[in-house]
C-alpha cells in the first residue's frame, strides 16, 4: 500500500513517502489524511484530487476536507454541510449532513438536524440510511469492529449499536466504546465503574476500573484506576501496572504513553509531563520528547515537537514523523513563524 504523509514547507503542503522523501511538492493550502486511498490537495477553491504521482485527476470545487478516501469515496464539507464525492471528483452524495464519517466496510456515521434536535444514523455507500436516524450522538465505528455506542434520545444512556444502526443489546450503559476482538468497554450506570462485555452482552470482566482505552488491541487495553493508567489482559490482570498518567492505543507493537519527569516543553520553559511510546512490559521504547504523539500507521507516528526557545506563540507547532524504533523520519523545524521541513538519515 501506498504511504502517503503530509508535511508542510512554510505555507503550503504536499506530501512524504514512508522513508521521508517528497513524492508531492508542497503547493496545496493544505493536505489531507491518507489511508490507503488517492491523496488529494486543498486549494482556495476547492479539492484537487491526484494520482499516486501528484498529477491532478479531478477537481471539487467550493469544498474542503482531511478525511482520507475510504469505499472510493472522501467526506466532503461544502457550506457547512457534509456530503460525499468520488475519485472522479464527482459529488455522488450531496452535502446535507451536519457531521458524517469516513465508510468502514458497510457504513459511515452521519448527523442531521431536525426541527427539534439532531439525529444520528447509518450510512450506506449509496446515501441512504440503513434505518432512520434516531441516536443522539453515535460513535463512528473508525474499521475496529462492527459495534459501538449510540446514545439514547431524550437520556444519557447508550447501548450497543451495530454497523447498520440497530440496538443489540438491551442493556443500558453510560457510554459504550467500540467493539474489537469480540469485547466491548461498557460503564455501567450503577457502579459508574467501567468493564467489558461481549457482542452477546455477557459480562466478561467486572466493572473496576475507573476508566479504559476505546478498543482492544491484541487481547489488551489500556486501563486507569487510582489516577494512573497501564495495561490489562482481557482476564482484568495487569500487563503492567498503572503508574503512568495516560495510556494510548497499541499500534506497531507500542503504547502512546504520557510520562512524567523533569523536561523542557514549549519555548523551553519547565514542564513535569511529555509524551513517548512504551513497550508491553511498560519500558520506555521512545523517549518522552513530544508534546503529542498519534498512534502508528503504517509503522510511521505522527509527532508533535516542542517549539524552540526563540519561537513566537504565533509559531506553528512543528511537526514530523517517527518509526517504532524512535528513529526520526522527518522533521519539520520551526523558525520565524514558518515551518522549514529536513529529513533525518
Amino acid at each position: 500500500m501506498n504511504v502517503f504523509l503530509p508535511y508542510r514547507l512554510g505555507e503550503n503542503w504536499g506530501y512524504l513517502d514512508k522513508s521521508g522523501q517528497i513524492v508531492i511538492q508542497a503547493r496545496f493550502e493544505s493536505t489531507g489524511k491518507v489511508d490507503g486511498g488517492n491523496p488529494y490537495g486543498i486549494r482556495d477553491d476547492g479539492i484537487a484530487i491526484l494520482s499516486l504521482s501528484g498529477e491532478e485527476l479531478s477537481f471539487v470545487p467550493n469544498a474542503w476536507s482531511m478525511n482520507p478516501f475510504s469505499q472510493g469515496l472522501l467526506a466532503i464539507h461544502r457550506d457547512d454541510k457534509v456530503g460525499y464525492c468520488n475519485q472522479r471528483g464527482e459529488v455522488v452524495i450531496a452535502p446535507q449532513f451536519e457531521v458524517a464519517t469516513t465508510f468502514g466496510k458497510v457504513s459511515a456515521t452521519a448527523c442531521v438536524g431536525t426541527a427539534d434536535a439532531e439525529r444520528w444514523g447509518r450510512l450506506s455507500p449509496q446515501g441512504k440510511w440503513h434505518e432512520e436516524p434516531r441516536y443522539a450522538f453515535l460513535r463512528d465505528l473508525a474499521n475496529i469492529g462492527r459495534f459501538s455506542g449510540g446514545r439514547l434520545v431524550d437520556s444519557d444512556k447508550y447501548v450497543v449499536v451495530d454497523e447498520l444502526g440497530r440496538r443489540t443489546i438491551e442493556e443500558e450503559f453510560l457510554d459504550v466504546r467500540l467493539e474489537s476482538e469480540g469485547l466491548i468497554p461498557v460503564r455501567y450506570t450503577k457502579s459508574r465503574k467501567m468493564g467489558w462485555i461481549d457482542i452477546q452482552g455477557n459480562r466478561v470482566c467486572a466493572d473496576r476500573f475507573d476508566d479504559l482505552g476505546g478498543y482492544f488491541t491484541s487481547g489488551m487495553i489500556a486501563a486507569k484506576v487510582n489516577d494512573h493508567w497501564g495495561v490489562v489482559d482481557v482476564q482484568g490482570n495487569w500487563v503492567f501496572e498503572a503508574t503512568f498518567s495516560f495510556i494510548g492505543h497499541r499500534s506497531s507493537g507500542l503504547w502512546s504513553a504520557v510520562i512524567k519527569g523533569d523536561y523542557r516543553g514549549d519555548f523551553g520553559m519547565p514542564c513535569d509531563e511529555l509524551q513517548g511510546f512504551v513497550d508491553d512490559k511498560g519500558a520506555v521504547a521512545i523517549p518522552p520528547k513530544f508534546m503529542r504523539v498519534h498512534d502508528f500507521k503504517s509503522d510511521r507516528s505522527l509527532v508533535y515537537f516542542p517549539r524552540s526557545n526563540d519561537a513566537s506563540i504565533r509559531t506553528p507547532i512543528p511537526f514530523g514523523y517517527v518509526d517504532p524504533q524512535g528513529t526520526i523520519v522527518w522533521q519539520e523545524e520551526s523558525g520565524g513563524g514558518k515551518g522549514v521541513g529536513h529529513r533525518n538519515a
